[in-house]
């Protein structure tokens, strides 16, 4: 059994913006990105020796190169509150953007050299099982926006989220 397998992209962090103010208030929340997922390695096996398996779904020779998933991108969230009277006017903005995935790393090349005899001896059984698997792409995150405008004159309130987008999952 020969194995490679990139590490994991990191998850994006999360952000939390809140405002209270008199008159004008603002707040924006961006969540991070979420990190790349690693490429896993490249595997190379070279058997010049008999091998004899025995059992269900047995290997002779098995070799994996697996990429990493990407990370998860990071929640926003984002509220604003605003306070005014008659003769301050209430306005409050507030926008949230949540963080994108990261992008799944790729799969490395695997090759296996056999001059040997390989025999099995049951049912579902490889005597040369190679394979290079890529890595899922992450999550986009959610986002989340509130504003609030309380007065006795003049309130207006303005709020947008956006949620992030997934990414691409990495080749084999």
């Amino acid at each position: 059994v020969a194995y490679s397998i990139g590490g994991g992209g990191g998850s994006g962090g999360g952000v939390d913006s809140e405002s209270l103010s008199l008159g004008l208030g603002v707040s924006i929340g961006i969540g991070g990105d979420g990190g790349t997922g690693n490429v896993g390695g490249k595997v190379v096996v070279d058997n010049g020796s008999a091998i004899t398996t025995s059992g269900i779904d047995s290997y002779g020779i098995q070799a994996t190169s697996i990429g990493s998933g990407g990370g998860a991108g990071g929640q926003a969230t984002a509220g604003s509150t605003t306070l005014g009277n008659a003769d301050i006017p209430s306005v409050s903005i507030s926008s949230a953007i949540g963080g994108s995935g990261g992008s799944g790393g790729h799969g490395g090349s695997v090759r296996v050299d056999n001059s040997g005899a390989i025999k099995t001896g049951d049912d579902g059984a490889y005597a040369i099982y190679a394979t290079s698997i890529g890595g899922g792409g992450g999550l986009g995150a959610n986002a989340a926006s509130t504003a609030t405008a309380v007065g006795t004159g003049t309130d207006i309130g303005l709020s947008a989220g956006v949620g992030g987008k997934s990414s691409t999952a990495g080749d084999g």
